[in-house]
């Protein structure tokens, strides 16, 4: 959909009356949006901050009459492209992020989409309560966003995924309607009072399950990180939770307007134990002992992730504080339990793992939990350590976390290591070992053609490779525009026709943020990348020497646009968003150049 500024002035002006938050249809605020962590860049039509869920149903009324597509928007954190689209960009981030009900009792709660990780968490920890999903961009990611992109974290092998702790989800549906997405009973349908809309997608969900039951089966990966597609796989006719299938769905079904959580206890007593490995094959292979010791997460940094960090003065003095040697891999594996003297048996026994493989491996434990947390901060930190790299070849997310079995990761490992080599490049691995989800980046020049089709070459060559594993190509991260179109490789024909239905059963005229999961662009597509065909930047003179990173365009160019400015709470960045709330961070280089 191609408007020109006088057409966008209109829709903003048509919207004024109807709502009540804050609407941006300049260029520049749309230019702020049109990025997220992803490699793609996409100028939306506008971007509306609703104020409560009246404008959200004014919003989507308009759209439906104009046929005009919305986008839900959380931190923008997104990196498959997710949150990018020529659509209007509703940001819940600014409004509607409160905690609406807490059941200390039952262990639940109520919020609205837009609350971030970090802040319900500081709410609930004065009730020694938390919610557990604990992804490395919790200071700004919003609990909308992670439940549309069925998020993880480092602790999912202990406490699972969002679809496993979501319970219901109120969602405003394309007609405008809002329906609470709750479990469903095996005798529903007979007993329902009414045949509205929500009865009608839920009827077409047992249908379709139970009509492709077999290729479901089949084809879905036997993975706790599989977040590709949408959940079709649990619907079940005996009874299910029907909020499992928004949860993942990216914002392609409906919008969501309240979640119901469910909290766990916060451990009171860990005990962190970094593993230092002479080989990194080797830290593969370990990690499948390691899993049988039962820790909540075994957390990898490769050798190139601790060489970048030692040359950042932010992490260097942690490294050199907590990293012994010159280790190919590290894994920090994490204990709790209520009796300390349990968890710090598991530490010997972890450290027995470690030795017996190789005498140059080493170990080192800590229950310090201050000491824990300045180890965790250096892993959260992972993918800006990743992308302080200078230079145009950056470590490149596409392929960054595909899952696997422990049994299948050494292999996988070394041969996509083979992979790179192939195409004149290395990868860099770290995160979540314990579930065989590594976020691994290729380190690729994003401005030349050639690196680009080696890109596409690499994709097609993992997928390959993890559809021959059996395992998922999607493990954490979510679809968006990476990974949709490969879901006909990986699912089979039949089951995306099956998403195509559950896609038309929600959104008719497919206008809720179009070409994710189905129906999809292509990945390499170099009119939706963030770098175009005719990319190139100026030259200016500037008062502050910019020579460390080449020049003024390059630090620009730094940006990964993972958000990490969006933070409330740590660190310095960035004092006007913290006083506002609100971004003023620069246009990508071209928009400012």
């Amino acid at each position: 959909m191609n408007l020109n500024q006088n057409q966008i002035n209109k829709i903003a002006k048509d919207l004024q009356p109807k709502i009540k938050g804050i609407i941006l249809f300049d260029e520049f605020s749309r230019g702020r949006y049109s990025t997220d962590a992803s490699i793609y860049q996409i100028t939306p039509i506008g971007v509306v901050l609703p104020k409560d869920n009246y404008d959200v149903v004014n919003l989507i009324e308009y759209s439906q009459k104009h046929d005009l597509p919305l986008l839900a928007r959380g931190g923008g954190s997104s990196q498959c492209g997710q949150t990018v689209g020529k659509c209007i960009i509703v940001d819940y981030s600014k409004y509607q992020n409160q905690i609406i009900k807490l059941n200390v009792e039952e262990k639940t709660v109520w919020v609205q989409p837009g609350i971030v990780l970090d802040q319900l968490n500081d709410y609930l920890k004065k009730y020694n309560l938390w919610y557990p999903i604990d992804v490395s961009t919790s200071s700004r990611a919003t609990i909308g966003g992670m439940t549309g992109n069925n998020s993880c974290g480092a602790r999912s092998l202990y406490y699972g995924n969002m679809v496993h702790n979501v319970l219901a989800i109120e969602a405003i549906l394309d007609d405008g309607s809002i329906h609470t997405f709750d479990k469903i009973n095996e005798n529903y349908l007979a007993k329902a009072s009414s045949k509205n809309r929500y009865y009608q997608i839920i009827e077409k969900l047992l249908i379709l399950y139970k009509k492709y039951q077999k290729e479901i089966d089949l084809s879905f990966p036997k993975l706790l990180r599989r977040v590709g597609g949408y959940n079709i796989d649990l619907v079940n006719p005996k009874g299910f939770n029907a909020s499992n299938i928004l949860v993942g769905s990216e914002g392609t079904l409906s919008l969501f307007n309240k979640i119901k959580l469910k909290l766990w206890d916060l451990p009171k007593q860990k005990i962190l134990g970094v593993c230092f490995f002479e080989n990194f094959r080797q830290s593969m292979e370990a990690t499948k002992e390691i899993v049988k010791l039962a820790p909540t997460c075994v957390e990898l940094m490769d050798h190139n992730l601790v060489g970048l960090a030692k040359q950042i003065p932010i992490y260097a003095e942690g490294i050199t504080k907590y990293i012994k040697g010159n280790p190919e891999a590290v894994l920090m594996v994490e204990f709790i339990d209520r009796d300390i003297n349990v968890a710090r048996s598991k530490i010997n026994d972890l450290e027995s793992i470690v030795k017996t493989q190789n005498k140059n491996n080493n170990f080192s434990f800590h229950e310090n939990l201050a000491d824990q947390k300045e180890i965790f901060e250096i892993r959260k930190a992972g993918l800006n350590i990743l992308m302080s790299m200078k230079g145009d070849r950056k470590p490149i997310a596409f392929i960054e976390d595909c899952a696997v079995t422990l049994e299948q990761l050494p292999d996988y490992t070394s041969r996509l290591k083979e992979i790179f080599k192939k195409y004149g490049t290395e990868g860099m691995f770290y995160a979540h070992a314990s579930v065989g989800t590594l976020h691994v980046r290729p380190v690729l020049n994003m401005k030349t053609e050639h690196e680009i089709k080696n890109m596409r070459k690499i994709a097609e060559e993992t997928f390959d490779m993890v559809k021959k594993y059996k395992g998922s190509h999607s493990g954490e991260h979510g679809d968006g525009i990476l990974r949709s179109e490969f879901h006909e490789k990986m699912f089979g024909k039949k089951i995306v026709q099956v998403f195509e239905n559950i896609k038309d059963t929600f959104d008719q005229k497919s206008l809720l943020n179009p070409h994710k999961i189905v129906k999809p662009y292509k990945l390499d597509d170099r009119q939706l990348l963030r770098y175009k065909p005719n990319y190139k930047t100026k030259n200016i003179d500037t008062r502050f020497d910019w020579s460390n990173w080449g020049n003024f365009s390059d630090a620009i160019e730094m940006c990964n646009n993972n958000g990490a400015c969006r933070e409330l709470n740590d660190g310095v960045m960035c004092p006007s968003y913290r006083v506002l709330e609100k971004k003023r961070i620069l246009l990508e280089v071209e928009q400012t150049l």
